[in-house]
């Protein structure tokens, strides 16, 4: 026991794991699962999905990558739905083009 112990601390030696993904990862995730418009709030976009890691907030800047670029813009509104994990955020409609369902929205530190 003692030896794999060992072996595994050895493959391991010299490699900060924590900060490779703090660096690299988001801490909150979203793929999008629904699009949606109200005329009544005509400045923003409706995203649902299903949202992963840390909790978000309005105000927050995330990312919106539609698989060719990466747009920053900022969560305008936050909706939790049942079920459990179901979210809806509002962002600006000038994003509209680009967000679609399988689209990531992601907000790093």
């Amino acid at each position: 026991m003692r030896a794999e112990l060992a072996a595994v601390a050895d493959d391991t030696a010299g490699l900060n794991v924590a900060e490779e993904y703090t660096v690299t990862d988001p801490v909150s995730r979203m793929v999008v699962e629904r699009v949606d418009f109200l005329p009544s709030r005509a400045e923003w976009v409706f995203v649902t999905g299903v949202l992963s890691g840390d909790p978000v907030h309005i105000g927050d800047t995330v990312s919106v990558d539609d698989g060719a670029q990466k747009t920053v813009t900022t969560i305008k509104s936050i909706e939790i739905h049942s079920p459990p994990g179901k979210t809806t955020i509002a962002l600006d409609a000038g994003l509209r083009s680009l967000i679609t369902t399988g689209t990531v929205i992601s907000r790093r530190e």
